[in-house]
């Protein structure tokens, strides 16, 4: 179970290799000051659909059904994220030229995008095999 406390503890990071019956992969993380440091296991999870509320804050309800070694990929796409914003953020903070940072603000919705790219993938390969095709298109 992912915990942290003031920052310090591990956190989930990371969705990837989404299938069909809306399970993903995600990486737990021992973190400090909420940032990554060394990945402690990976895990395939899927949403219930209950939510649990954790004094005003609600929370999606998740099973775990498998636990696997860290995956590599995630693990450098994680760090690379991570990397990338802190260079942005101490090259803004050094030279005092807060405008660099712009380019974070399209850092950090290039995750989502590509998450939500990913899910249309597989949407799109559950309609086409049940309407009779291939699962893959052509490239």
């Amino acid at each position: 179970m992912a915990y942290t406390v003031r920052g310090f503890g591990a956190m989930h990071y990371g969705r990837c290799d989404f299938r069909p019956d809306g399970s993903y992969v995600t990486t737990l993380w021992f973190v400090v000051f909420y940032l990554p440091v060394i990945p402690l296991r990976s895990l395939r999870m899927r949403k219930t659909g209950r939510v649990k509320y954790y004094g005003i804050r609600p929370r999606s309800e998740v099973e775990v059904l498998e636990r696997t070694k860290p995956h590599g990929k995630q693990v450098l796409r994680t760090y690379a994220f991570f990397a990338a914003g802190l260079a942005i953020f101490l090259t803004a903070a050094l030279e005092h030229v807060y405008w660099l940072a712009a380019p974070g603000a399209i850092l950090v919705a290039l995750p989502w995008l590509l998450r939500n790219r990913a899910l249309d993938r597989v949407k799109a390969s559950v309609e086409r095999k049940k309407m009779g095709f291939t699962a893959e298109l052509p490239d």
